[in-house]
């Protein structure tokens, strides 16, 4: 992996935000009608992955 690129990704996000509490470190932040990540809080622990009910936040190999 290239530096600065992330391994977690969202991808069709719905903007439900029930994956915002999932996340220890606040990476999650809801912008409009749907959900980012804030690479610079991310620590890729893949918590919100479970936290996604359409399963919109992937890793990404």
């Amino acid at each position: 992996m290239k530096s600065g690129e992330m391994p977690v990704a969202i991808l069709g996000c719905r903007g439900c935000g029930k994956c915002l509490s999932s996340c220890e470190f606040s990476a999650l932040v809801k912008r409009g009608n749907e959900v980012r990540i804030d690479y610079s809080k991310c620590r890729e622990c893949r918590r919100c992955i479970d936290f996604c009910p359409y399963h919109s936040i992937v890793w990404v190999d």
